[in-house]
């Protein structure tokens, strides 16, 4: 029993950090129908570049749904320094508004009414 509480404690401890993401606010710009998702995690160690993953627009719901989920090259990042990102999605090509569009990264999300 004690082994297995040492290795419960090990994978605790070398846990990424960037885990814990915190999406802190959304903003969409119709202009360039992008939407600005400002970010902020712990890290330091590794380069983060986003890039998002699109579900397929639900069309038979009034709004429409859309899901988007951000996936960071440096998720493994096990630096301690606070970072912040903002991360732009161009949402041009999505087909699907209006629309209430949900972004996840991590066991994070949050939801944006965009017409």
């Amino acid at each position: 029993m004690k082994s297995f509480l040492v290795l419960i404690s090990a994978c605790l401890l070398l846990t990424p950090s960037v885990w814990a993401y915190s999406i802190d606010k959304m903003t969409y710009q119709p202009s360039s129908q992008t939407l600005l998702v400002s970010l902020s995690f712990e890290g330091g160690l590794k380069k983060h570049d986003f890039s998002s993953l699109f579900d397929p627009c639900v069309k038979d719901t009034t709004p429409f749904q859309q899901a988007i989920r951000l996936v960071d090259t440096g998720w493994d990042d096990t630096g301690t320094s606070p970072m912040t990102a903002v991360v732009p999605i161009d949402l041009s090509a999505a087909d699907c508004s209006p629309a209430e569009v949900t972004v996840f990264i991590s066991k994070r999300h949050a939801t944006i009414f965009i017409e």
